[in-house]
């Protein structure tokens, strides 16, 4: 068993889409999978990268043409994997059952009809990703390595099926949103239930910010040796890398930069090729219909996930409610003063210590000033620093 897992085993059945209940419950985050990860790659040390990628992408039931069977001892899964065109792939993959059912359980992507999330998980910086399409990038960098065959912006595929699907969605229905939405744990300090703040897109926060980071780290693994690399070791340091560390370069390769990075591998119109690309492989669409949808999309996208910097909600950090009512001041405001509370201590370093300190400044703001909310003085005085 992996330290620190809490294994409760229900029915099987997690699959694609839209489920009643929720199939099994345990702690997700990203430290969590990477260490699965770690044993994976440790019981599989003759298979190569790829081949790991895979089949784990398999696993969280990304099938597309390959197929795979499953022979169970007590103690011992085994998969067998087939496929013509991809001599990579390996006849078994060593795997314990626990292991597999990890995996299994954490990897499969699918929200329920009460708006719960899953197959995402929660990394250091705060951030919820959805673990299909960054396994998919990865695995879509790897082939291009080994096939010597980097066909443009290959990396963005994951990524613009989930921007298709979405878009075409929005139009055809009474989606009230083309993208999102965000979400909130149920308990960012052992997080198990990750829950939907409205109705989903098909492109919901988590599944971008795993396609934006299988974009990265597919473009990545590309141009390196793959044989030099541990996956594991990668995501470790892409997802964990300290705030400190983080500090020395704006330009790592770290999830901290995901905005940055991925506007460096690609551009609006680039991204509006692929997705137009897959629109139109997918459906019936005439090239005006395809051109209107990905327009508007691609500018909802890039303003939502490039431009303006990630916000993490009030019930991530763990907010307490206003201690009366708020009502939203009316636009436009002449001017608006930040509070800053000033008080000397060392920063942050990652996501729990960040939210302890902002739960620490709201009660002082509160209870210490008497304040309605965190920098709140008076709904109405904004000109006077109320904010």
């Amino acid at each position: 068993m992996i330290p620190g897992t809490l294994w409760i085993i229900a029915t099987a059945g997690i699959c694609l889409g839209i489920q009643s209940t929720v199939t099994a419950v345990h702690l997700r985050t990203m430290e969590l999978f990477i260490t699965a990860f770690q044993h994976l790659e440790d019981l599989n040390p003759r298979m190569s990268s790829l081949a790991l990628a895979t089949s784990l992408r398999k696993i969280a039931g990304q099938i597309d043409d390959f197929t795979y069977s499953l022979e169970s001892s007590d103690n011992h899964t085994a998969i067998h994997s087939s496929n013509s065109n991809n001599s990579f792939i390996p006849q078994q993959l060593n795997m314990n059952r626990k292991l597999f059912n990890f995996f299994n359980h954490t990897t499969h992507y699918f929200i329920t009809d009460s708006h719960e999330e899953g197959g995402v998980v929660l990394t250091p910086d705060g951030t919820t990703v959805a673990l299909a399409p960054l396994l998919q990038g990865i695995e879509l960098g790897l082939q291009a390595k080994e096939d010597s065959n980097q066909t443009h912006g290959f990396y963005l595929l994951p990524l613009a099926k989930s921007l298709s699907l979405s878009f075409l969605q929005f139009q055809n229905s009474t989606q009230p949103e083309r993208l999102g939405p965000e979400g909130c744990w149920d308990d960012v300090s052992a997080p198990m239930v990750f829950t939907l703040a409205g109705v989903p897109s098909l492109a919901t926060d988590a599944l971008v910010h795993g396609g934006m980071d299988g974009a990265i780290l597919g473009k990545h693994l590309s141009f390196v040796n793959s044989s030099e690399i541990k996956l594991n070791e990668m995501l470790r340091s892409y997802y964990s890398g300290s705030m400190e560390e983080l500090g020395h370069s704006n330009t790592a390769l770290r999830g901290r930069y995901r905005r940055q990075n991925f506007q460096k591998i690609t551009n609006p119109s680039l991204l509006q090729e692929k997705v137009a690309e897959a629109l139109q492989m997918n459906q019936q669409q005439g090239d005006t219909v395809v051109e209107n949808l990905t327009e508007e999309g691609i500018k909802e996208f890039v303003l939502r996930y490039m431009d303006c910097p990630a916000i993490i909600p009030r019930c991530m950090w763990g907010a307490a409610p206003p201690s009366v009512p708020l009502v939203p001041l009316p636009p436009s405001l002449p001017f608006l003063y930040i509070h800053h509370t000033a008080i000397p201590s060392q920063p942050c370093l990652n996501f729990q210590m960040c939210s302890t300190k902002m739960r620490a400044i709201q009660q002082f703001h509160q209870k210490g000033r008497g304040w309605y909310d965190i920098g709140y003085r008076s709904r109405l005085d904004v000109t006077r620093g109320s904010y």
